[in-house]
This record gives structure tokens, C-alpha cells and sequence, in this order.
């Protein structure tokens, strides 16, 4: 029995509109610096990669051989870890919101420019900047936010050219930055510089809020900043301890 061409093309049309729709993963990717990375680390660590997990999908296992720096919080660094990278978290989470919403979504990736090519071959070693994410897994702070063994000296000397200093605080101004939640500007006088080395009069930082890390005008803080490749970063937590 011949079927009629329009009743076919519409058998045709049915089928399309009625099978399953699967979530459409797509990215835009932003390229960001070293520094930008180190100051988005929680964990940064010299490791060699193990191989792909055996449990976790996407998940890749590395062995800590040296801790260069370390701010997580929720959990502590360990001989043994796995690592995911933002584009599997991402693409996780693309498909969970498609099958409990019907809506697709677009998520924004960093990738290191430069970064080495992650995991890279068994065996091998590499530098790691890494984010706390959950209790089994830690995720790259961007993707191919990894580099070679060969360039453990300079990110050494990124993370621990620190300064510390007691200043006196002179001046705490509003100034709005396009991006940022750290509209205000704290201005110190040097008083005393305790460690490394720093040739101005004056320390300026931003912050959230003043009033939330106990800084007001006249009060004498200790000053803990980290070097980065464009300046000092610090941390306002350290004002509550």
C-alpha cells in the first residue's frame, strides 16, 4: 500500500516534535590571567596525575606532592584527590536544569590562558590551581588551569611574595567598581612594614563592607596582602581574628 506523501511528511513532523528533546550544552568562555587564577585558588598544589577515577564520572585522581598554597576551608588538602573541571560541573548542571525545567542554559567557562593541557598523561606532574566543591571532588579554578613542573618557581614566588604591615587607617571612601561587590576603598598610612618590602607611605585595599570587618577611621591594623602579578590581594577576614 503506497502512503500518500503529505501523510507521510506528517507522520514525519510528529515524530520530530515528539521525541525527546536532550539538553543543548554550549559555553562562552572567558580567557583569564595567572594572577586572576591564583587569587581565585582556594588550593594550589604541585601533583601527579594517578589516572581517571574508577567512581566518579569526568573525575581524574592525582597524588599531592607539594602544597604551595592552601585556603580552603570545608575540607583539608589530602595525599589523594580527585578533580573535576568547571566544563563537567557545568555540563552536570545544564543537564539538571533541563530535565526539571525544559530550559536550556549557556554557562560562562574561564580557561587560563596559557594553561597546560589537563589531566595530561599518567604519571606526570603538574601544577593545580583548584576550588573547594564538594566533599569527594575539587574542581579546576578554571579550565586547563594547570601548569607544567617546569613553572613551580615562578608560582612559588607569586604566592608567597607576601606583605605585612601595621597601618593606621587615614580615609575609608565609596568607590564603585564596574563588576565588583567591593565598592569601598580603605586608605592606610604605613607604619611599619614586618615583612617584605614596600617603598610607598600609604597602602590602599578594597572591601565589601567596612562596618562587617570592623574598620573605621584611626584604627591601627595589621595587614596581611598577598602579591599577585598585578598588585596585593587582600583578604578582609583577617581583621576578625
Amino acid at each position: 500500500m503506497k502512503v500518500p506523501r503529505l501523510t507521510l511528511l506528517l507522520i514525519l513532523s510528529l515524530t520530530v516534535i515528539l521525541a525527546p528533546r536532550t539538553a543543548h550544552v554550549s559555553h562562552v568562555t572567558k580567557k583569564i590571567s595567572l594572577s586572576d587564577v591564583v587569587d581565585k585558588s582556594h588550593w594550589i598544589c604541585f601533583a601527579e596525575y594517578l589516572g581517571p577515577d574508577k567512581e566518579i564520572s569526568a573525575g581524574h585522581r592525582f597524588r599531592t606532592l607539594e602544597i604551595l598554597l592552601n585556603k580552603m576551608k570545608s575540607r583539608k588538602p589530602t595525599d589523594e584527590f580527585v578533580v573535576v573541571t568547571p566544563r563537567a560541573v557545568a555540563n552536570a548542571t545544564v543537564q539538571r536544569v533541563h530535565k526539571t525545567t525544559g530550559v536550556h542554559r549557556t554557562p560562562l567557562l574561564c580557561r587560563l590562558t596559557g594553561g597546560a593541557e589537563f589531566p595530561g598523561k599518567t604519571g606526570e606532574k603538574l601544577i593545580l590551581f583548584l576550588k573547594e566543591h564538594d566533599e569527594k571532588v575539587v574542581v579546576l579554578t578554571a579550565e586547563n588551569a594547570a601548569l607544567p613542573a617546569s613553572e613551580r618557581e615562578s608560582v612559588v614566588e607569586l604566592v608567597s611574595a607576601d606583605l605585612v604591615f601595621t597601618g593606621k587607617v587615614v580615609s575609608i571612601e565609596i568607590a564603585p567598581l564596574k563588576g565588583s561587590r567591593h565598592n569601598f576603598v580603605v586608605k592606610t598610612r604605613v607604619l611599619k612594614v614586618l615583612k617584605g618590602s614596600f617603598e610607598g607611605t600609604h597602602f590602599s585595599f578594597r572591601i565589601h563592607s567596612p562596618s562587617k570587618w570592623q574598620i573605621e577611621v584611626g584604627k591601627v591594623l595589621e595587614v596581611k596582602a598577598q602579591r599577585t602579578r598585578d598588585g596585593y590581594l587582600v583578604d578582609p577576614i583577617q581583621f576578625l581574628r
